[in-house]
Parts: C-alpha cells; sequence; structure tokens
C-alpha cells in the first residue's frame, strides 16, 4: 500500500517528496517530508501524505515565482506547521491517486516519481546511494530546460529537442563555491552524462502506465526521440582540440622499437608471424583469429624438430667412447630422461606426408587466389604501402 503511493523509507521512517523548495542559493529542488516511524504502519503516514499533496494543490502555504524566465510554484512555508484540513478515509486514496492524470502531471512531478523509484531500488540495494545522488543532479538541467511547471501532456517533439539541442551547446557552467576564475562551458563528458540522465528519465514515462492495466503510457515519445539524442551530441571546440593533440594524451600508448625488438627476440615462431602480420598488414585481434594454417607458407614445425632431433644426435656421438653410443656418457640418468619427456611433450605432432601434401595444395591454392584477387582489384598501391611498411625488428 506504501510503494502504491509512492512512499518510500530513509532513516526508519516514511519519506514522500511533494511540491518544490527554493534554496538560498535559487536552485529549485524537490521537497521531501518525513511522515513518521515505519514500525508505527503506513496508515498514519499515508493520510499525512494525503494531506499535504491536498494542500499543495489547493495553495496552502505555496507562493509563486520567476525561476529561469518561468513561472514555478514553491513551498513558501513549512506544511506541516499549517493547520491541514482532514480528510475522510475514503478521499485519502483519491487524493494520493489524483497526480497520475496526464493531463494535471507537470515535468517536475512527473521527475519526483521517477527519482523516488529509483530512491526504492536504492532502498532495496538495487542501485547504490552515489548512482541515485548523482541522477538527481544530473537530471535538474534537463527537467529545467523542459519547464518545471509546465505540464508534462505539454511536452512534445519541439519541447524535447530543443532541450537536447541546448544541452548539446554546452551551456555556462557554475563556478563552484569560493572560485575565482571565471564560468566555462560544461565539459564534453558532463553534457553527456546530463543528455543521458534526460534520456532514462523520458523513456521511463513512455514505458509507465497511468493506471494499472491501462496500457497507456504517462507520456508518448516522439517519433524521432532516438534521433534527437544520438545525433545532437557535444563537441570540442577548436582551441580545445589543439590543446588536446598538443598534450600527451592525443595517441595511445605504443611499443618502442627497443621493445619491438626485444618481443620479437624472445617470442616463438606462432607470436612472431602475429607480430609481423600486426606491423606490416595492419592485422587485429579478429584477423589473427581466423588464420589458419594453410594460409600461412614457410611455417614448418617440424624444421624446428628436426633441429632439436640432430642435436640430441650429435649428443650421443660425443658420448660414446667407441662411437657405438654404449659408454657410461650415454648411459641415461634421471635428469636426462626428464628433459627427453618435456622436449617431447613441447613438440607438436608430425604430420604424415599425405596430410602435408594436402596442406601444401591449400596454400598454393589460396595463393593462386590472392593473385587473382589483386589482379582483379588492381591493388598496386596497396601493395607498394604494405612494402613501405617499417621493418620486423631483429
Amino acid at each position: 500500500m506504501a510503494k502504491k503511493h509512492g512512499l518510500s523509507t530513509d532513516k526508519g521512517q516514511y519519506v514522500k517528496s511533494v511540491g518544490y523548495n527554493i534554496s538560498k542559493l535559487g536552485n529549485v529542488s524537490a521537497r521531501r517530508f518525513y511522515l513518521g516511524d515505519v514500525a508505527a504502519g503506513p496508515e498514519a503516514a499515508l493520510t499525512k501524505a494525503a494531506q499535504i499533496l491536498s494542500a499543495w494543490r489547493d495553495g496552502v502555504g505555496v507562493i509563486e515565482i520567476d525561476h529561469k524566465g518561468e513561472r514555478v510554484r514553491v513551498w513558501g512555508s513549512d506544511p506541516t506547521a499549517l493547520p491541514l484540513k482532514p480528510l475522510a478515509a475514503a478521499s485519502i486514496d483519491a487524493a494520493l491517486t489524483a497526480p497520475a492524470s496526464p493531463t494535471a502531471l507537470t515535468v517536475g512531478e512527473a521527475a519526483t516519481a521517477y527519482l523516488d523509484g529509483i530512491k526504492r531500488r536504492m532502498d532495496a540495494k538495487q542501485v547504490t546511494h552515489a548512482f541515485y545522488s548523482s541522477e538527481m543532479f544530473r537530471l535538474q538541467r534537463g527537467i529545467d530546460l523542459l519547464g518545471r511547471n509546465k505540464p508534462l501532456a505539454a511536452i512534445g517533439t519541439r519541447e524535447v529537442e530543443a532541450a537536447v539541442l541546448a544541452l548539446a551547446a554546452r551551456p555556462m557552467g557554475k563556478p563552484n563555491k569560493g572560485q575565482k576564475s571565471p564560468a566555462k562551458p560544461l565539459s564534453v563528458k558532463s553534457v553527456k552524462s546530463y543528455l543521458s540522465s534526460l534520456k532514462w528519465f523520458l523513456d521511463e514515462l513512455s514505458k509507465t502506465e497511468t493506471a494499472p492495466g491501462t496500457n497507456t503510457p504517462l507520456w508518448n515519445k516522439p517519433l524521432r526521440f532516438d534521433d534527437f539524442f544520438r545525433n545532437n551530441q557535444p563537441q570540442l571546440t577548436a582551441a580545445e582540440r589543439d590543446t588536446l593533440l598538443a598534450s600527451d594524451d592525443a595517441e595511445a600508448d605504443a611499443f618502442t622499437v627497443d621493445e619491438l625488438a626485444t618481443l620479437y627476440k624472445n617470442a616463438d615462431y606462432r607470436h612472431r608471424l602475429w607480430i609481423s602480420l600486426s606491423l606490416n598488414c595492419g592485422f587485429a585481434n579478429m584477423e589473427l583469429n581466423t588464420l589458419t594454417v594453410s594460409q600461412c607458407v614457410g611455417l614448418d614445425a617440424d624444421a624446428g624438430d628436426a633441429a632439436d632431433d640432430d642435436g640430441e644426435a650429435e649428443e650421443g656421438e660425443e658420448g660414446g667412447s667407441d662411437g657405438g653410443g654404449a659408454g657410461p656418457a650415454d648411459s641415461p640418468t634421471p635428469e636426462k630422461s626428464k628433459k627427453k619427456k618435456k622436449k617431447r611433450k613441447q613438440q607438436p605432432e608430425r604430420m604424415d606426408t599425405e596430410e602435408m601434401d594436402q596442406r601444401e595444395q591449400e596454400a598454393r591454392a589460396a595463393r593462386s587466389a590472392r593473385q587473382r584477387r589483386r589482379q582483379r582489384c588492381h591493388c598496386g598501391s596497396a601493395a607498394g604501402s604494405v612494402a613501405g611498411s617499417p621493418p620486423v625488428p631483429s
């Protein structure tokens, strides 16, 4: 019952946001009311919330001020200190559900209900308090641009586009308290976060029903809603772009020539292939992942195995006293046996003659196909650019 009417809990008490307050700095924010202990039950809290809502609608303790070019209703005094009119039990539910009408709901009231939903998710440990507070802060700019006191039904294509364009233009930010430097335009990162919060808020309104089971949203999105946010993004100024290019953050970190030489020296034949293709042919993860053995020529793993076999044979010849390999140096020791087993595990399996012939034929066919593609596409310039790439460090 309490959650149905937008009551959340904080510090062991029921809480509901009704109306707005004006701060000493001139900022308009939602007014939160603590309605009683949770242990006492929601009945008294719901009654008090209904009385405060009725006072807000009737203008009891409410004043109008000029805020950023429009009239905004705010609390002029604490409504809890005013004599609130008693409500019958039958009218309490009607008073709490009346703002759900899209014709009466304002943008500011819709934003308050949206933030109350995030607050309930925070109480359920679904989002953090940092997310809730940052979303509440970022959403205020978009609400002010749309018109906090404007009816939600009056927000259409033109109003949404105007708010998005005003944010994308990077308006001037307010200097921090005590800061003497002149005001600067909002950063690109900040504007993107404001646009994201505004989009999430409006998108949530289009998915919220006016009443359970009605299948009627509180607000209908314009047809080009997604295009407004996708195509209108904040941009760097020419001076900011020049400063970024002149800084060390303009390019990603890259390996030096000495580091590449060290990597190439300590890599095996497979990793040397990857390094060579990345440097000289521009191969990335996708190209390397789809590379097959049949597309590689001149990388015969058996050559390394043969070299190991020759080395073992030479060791055997040196160990034998009469050339027959029967001397004491040729007798197997536990250390030699472990080394040989380790070598066998590291050596790849040898391919039989038929498989090698088949792979060679596939490689030749692949080379012929590539040559035909080059001839058809006249890729002489591309071949020249690859040939002019820096050599692989040794």
